[in-house]
Parts: structure tokens; sequence; C-alpha cells
């Protein structure tokens, strides 16, 4: 049983479309610093926060998840160029911050699916790639990337149920010091398809949206 700890989100009717996943997954909701903390007590896999909610209470959670260095964290923010894509520099656990996103039935399965990838690996086919070692690796070969082409895979990834524009993945990836106009991602897409060779089909583009992850 894969457990996701949802602290605050305002909108507790979204219990009723997450409750209804056929995978095997327990939610729970939390809207105060003392309930989450005592389940975050109890080990959840994975912490889905609101960042004005993190921001708030910032140091009684990164004190209990620096505790308990399984619980992955997530979170939600409408300004991702305030931080990139990987660990928070403050903290010794995992954390990723996300694209603001109607928390969905399928959102969290793959929520779940991307929490559980990260203590290993995600493999499609003969690709894989490797959270722990930062690389990408297709049979035997680790391909060459740079950190920003890893990192723009893996946001990818990590969004695969929903298409990013190419402004969000800007502002996620690069922040807001990027230099350029918003058509320069599609260069490193294009970079980044070359690379994954045979897997190229795996970035796909959403014509008039932007771009998502999507097994092929």
């Amino acid at each position: 049983m894969h457990k996701i700890l949802i602290a605050g989100f305002q909108n507790a009717n979204i219990m009723d479309e997450v409750a209804s996943s056929d995978k095997n997954i327990q939610v729970i909701f939390s809207d105060s610093i003392g309930h989450t903390i005592d389940v975050l007590s109890h080990d959840p896999n994975t912490l889905l926060i609101h960042d004005s909610y993190y921001k708030s209470h910032k140091n009684e959670i990164n004190r209990k998840l620096n505790e308990n260095v399984h619980t992955k964290m997530f979170m939600f923010s409408e300004n991702l160029g305030d931080r990139h894509l990987n660990r928070l520099h403050d903290v010794n656990y995992t954390a990723y911050t996300m694209k603001t996103h109607i928390i969905t039935k399928e959102f969290l399965e793959n929520l779940a699916s991307f929490s559980a990838d990260l203590d290993g690996s995600y493999r499609f086919k003969d690709l894989m790639i490797d959270y722990r070692k930062n690389h990408v690796r297709i049979g035997t070969e680790i391909l060459i990337l740079t950190p920003m082409a890893y990192d723009l895979l893996v946001y990818l990834k990590l969004h695969s149920c929903m298409t990013l524009s190419r402004d969000e993945l800007i502002r996620a990836v690069w922040g807001y010091s990027f230099l350029g106009d918003s058509r320069t991602i599609d260069t490193h897409i294009k970079s980044l398809r070359r690379k994954l060779g045979p897997y190229r089909c795996l970035v796909k583009t959403v014509w008039g949206k932007g771009y998502k992850f999507q097994e092929c």
C-alpha cells in the first residue's frame, strides 16, 4: 500500500475522486500542522503539499522529514521559477516542485509510481532513468546528457499525466534567470530527443500546447 499525505489544500472534495482509485494507494488529507506532523511520524511514502502551507510551517515540516528521509515530498507551486526542479537546497530529504494541477485519480497514481521509482529507477524496455545516479541508460550505454537535459526529461516524466507549455518548462528547469525566447525550449527538446535515439518518441509534441512524456 502506497500512502500519500496531502497537506495544505482547501478543497477536500477531491477525496471522492481519488477514493475511487483501483491502485494500491491510501490517501490521507490534512489541513492542520499538528495532524500533518502526526501523519509524517508514521512514515508515509509520499507527501503532496501546497507551497503556501509549506512556507507557513517550513521549520516543523523540514525537521520531521529530516528525521524520516524515506518520505518523498512534492510541492505544488504557481511560481516554479523560485526554485529549480531538483532537491531543495536546505533539506536532506527528496523534494521536488511541481506545476499546480487539479488533483485527480490519474494524477495520484502517476505520482505514486514516480515516488516509488525514486528509490531506484524507471524502466521502459531497455531504457532506464537511474534517479540515484542521475543518469539515463539505454542497454549498457550511459547517455551523455547535460544536467539541464536530465532535469528536463525527469520533469516531463514527473508530469507525465499532463502537457507542459514551453514557459512552464523554462520556469521549472531553468528558472527566471533564463535568457532567450520561449521557443528556445524547442532546441533543447530536439537535442534531448536526438540523445534518446530509438526512444525519442517518449517526448511527445502536443501541437499548440507544449510537450509531454508518454510511453510509446
